[in-house]
Order: structure tokens, then C-alpha cells, then sequence
């Protein structure tokens, strides 16, 4: 998966310009980052961050 996260990347680097930030979610996010060059940042609870956030809002 690794290797297909890079060339996913590395087209998006391409068709939109060298200094694109990633951000890989989801529990497995963190081991899949070991193996990758283009991935920046993990936020492995990503969704629950955002329906606290809609929950806090919602209140």
C-alpha cells in the first residue's frame, strides 16, 4: 500500500504543484506513514475530533 500511496502522491504533486501537504487518517495511518515518503502529518481519531466538535457546536 505503500508504494501505491507514494505514486498517488507523487501525481498529485504533479498535477498540482510541489508543496501539497498530506494527511493520512484512520488507525492504520500511522504505520502506513513508516513506509511512505510524501505523507506529513497523521491524525489517526480524525472523525471522532470532528463530531466532538460538531457535538460541542450543536450544544
Amino acid at each position: 500500500y505503500s508504494a501505491v500511496c507514494d505514486s498517488f502522491i507523487k501525481s498529485f504533486q504533479k498535477k498540482y504543484g510541489a508543496s501539497i501537504n498530506v494527511v493520512a487518517t484512520g488507525g492504520d495511518a500511522a504505520f502506513i506513514r513508516r513506509y511512505t515518503v510524501g505523507i506529513k502529518k497523521v491524525f489517526p481519531d480524525l472523525i471522532f475530533t470532528g463530531l466532538s466538535l460538531l457535538l460541542e457546536n450543536i450544544k
